[in-house]
């Protein structure tokens, strides 16, 4: 068995010896459907023109999953944050890379079905993490959340399901 890391040690793990990387806020988006079957965990990219995007890896876990199991995907997904080029201009919406990986027959279907919960290192230090849950597709009203990064993953994926509930729900 392995010992507990700590998410900001899984975030800023490398596995390869490398020149030092920008110092800039870690990024990765959730996707839980609202029926809580599967979740869809991508880290994001920054491109030249300071546009986010998506990773085109993202991980699946489907139920059962538990809250580490998620703290671990995020903190995972947090850690492939870099700068890397890529056109918006080329992409279509079918390109979507947490589209894909539902498996939904439709983009529309795929925002239906799922509820996005972002999760941003609150500075480039990263030392904390910005959690924030859209109940529906450009929903005015959000849910968020602050956490330490110094936490388990365990707690982290628990903090991320009490955003996702409080959006699928509705209430807090």
């Amino acid at each position: 068995m392995q010992p507990t890391r700590y998410c900001f040690e899984i975030m800023t793990a490398s596995e390869t010896e490398q020149k030092p990387r920008e110092a800039m806020r870690k990024f990765a988006r959730i996707f839980i459907a609202r029926s809580g079957s599967r979740a869809i965990a991508v880290g994001m990219h920054m491109n030249e023109d300071d546009m986010w995007h998506e990773d085109d890896a993202p991980t699946v876990l489907n139920k059962p999953f538990t809250a580490e199991d998620l703290g671990n995907a995020i903190a995972l997904a947090m850690r492939k944050t870099d700068r890397r080029a890529r056109n918006a201009r080329n992409s279509k919406l079918t390109d979507w890379p947490a589209f894909k990986a539902s498996g939904e027959r439709s983009a529309h279907k795929f925002e239906e079905s799922f509820i996005e919960v972002s999760i941003e290192g609150a500075n480039a230090a990263n030392l904390a993490a910005v959690i924030t849950g859209n109940p529906e597709k450009d929903a005015v009203l959000q849910v968020t959340s602050t956490i330490s990064t110094g936490v388990v993953s365990a707690e982290l994926g628990a903090r991320v399901l009490q955003v996702y509930q409080a959006c699928r729900d509705r209430r807090l």
